[in-house]
């Protein structure tokens, strides 16, 4: 009798191996580009500041000012003109003055 071909087991197999090394890139992956990131964000300080300065119309208005959802001021304006300076902490960053 012929020695019969077990295709359906070899192709399992194949596809058994595969699928662990397709993991296990994906793992090595994931790790180098957690380890980066971890390394970017010591790194990161920021010398830069921004002066805020509201001139004309704001006086008796109560305003909040935001920075990347962060509170920076909440109060009644009294005077004019109205600063304040922040410190840069952030790449990008959005300000969201709120009447």
């Amino acid at each position: 009798m012929a020695h019969r071909l077990n295709t359906n087991k070899q192709f399992m197999v194949g596809n058994g191996i595969l699928a662990f090394a397709v993991i296990f890139v994906v793992v090595i992956f994931v790790y180098m580009s957690l380890r980066l990131d971890k390394k970017k964000d010591e790194d990161r300080n920021f010398i830069e500041t921004y002066t805020i300065t509201l001139t004309k119309g704001f006086v008796g208005d109560s305003l909040s000012l935001m920075i990347n959802d962060s509170v920076l001021v909440n109060k009644k304006i009294t005077e004019e003109p109205f600063s304040i300076d922040v410190k840069r902490f952030a790449e990008q960053s959005a300000l969201l003055i709120v009447d």
